[in-house]
Order: structure tokens, then sequence, then C-alpha cells
């Protein structure tokens, strides 16, 4: 974004507005984010039970490395509320590496793929109108 200098180490900040959509997707993701934060990382026994008819025995671990992306997810909320393309760059990175990891411990590769561009689909409809005002 351009920025004037005026001295004195004062720059210019053009205003900026956030449409409806983004502003609720942005209070949506930060109360999911922090909620998820509080859900912890290890799961319990009927949880297991449930993704194990599903997707098979799912290891510990893979809780673990959620938990830590939901809260790489949440700093990139927090990017996005600062008018950051990292932010947007980092939900990218997330979904490729929870479909990767996905994919080795027994769930359909295709399920993460059709997942991951939901997300991100859904997202970039609602910042692409204000791409230009990201930094």
């Amino acid at each position: 974004m351009y920025r004037q200098d005026y001295g004195y180490g004062h720059q210019y900040k053009p205003h900026r507005e956030r449409g409806g959509c983004l502003w609720i997707m942005l209070i949506l993701a930060t109360l999911g984010g922090i909620l998820s934060l509080f859900s912890g990382c290890v799961p319990d026994r009927e949880s297991m039970e449930v993704l194990s008819v599903f997707f098979g025995n799912v290891p510990q671990w893979y809780f673990m490395l959620a938990g830590f992306l939901n809260f790489v997810r949440l700093i990139c909320v927090v990017g996005l509320w600062m008018w950051q393309r990292w932010g947007f760059y980092g939900f990218v990175v997330i979904a490729v590496i929870e479909t990767v990891v996905g994919a080795m411990v027994g769930i359909p590769i295709i399920y993460g793929i059709i997942g991951s561009l939901i997300h991100l689909g859904i997202w970039w409809l609602v910042i692409s109108p204000y791409w230009d005002s990201f930094e």
C-alpha cells in the first residue's frame, strides 16, 4: 500500500473499510480460534472412537499438531485484522500441511483437498474485493 512520509516518522495511512462479510468472517474466525485453543489438543476417548470408525486409528500426535495449527491459524486471523496479506498466505500453508499430514495418517486426501478448497475459496471470496487494501 502506498504511504507517503511527511517527515519526523509520520506516515499517511489511507482509510480502509471492511465490508460486512469480511467483518463477520473475521469475528467468527477469531471466536472459533479462541474456542479451539480452549478445547485442547488431546481428544477424549469418545472422539477417538468416532474418528476410528471413519478413518481408522488416528495417532495422538495428529491432534497435537492440529492444536498447534489452530494456534497458527489464529495468528493468521490477527494478521488479517491488521490488513496483512501474510494472514491469507498462512491459511494456504496450513491447508497444505493439514492435507498432507491427514493423508499420512490415513484420512483420504480427497477430503483434505475438497475441505481446503472450500475453506480457502470462501476466504478468497470475502477478501478479494479488499485485496488491494492489504499490505
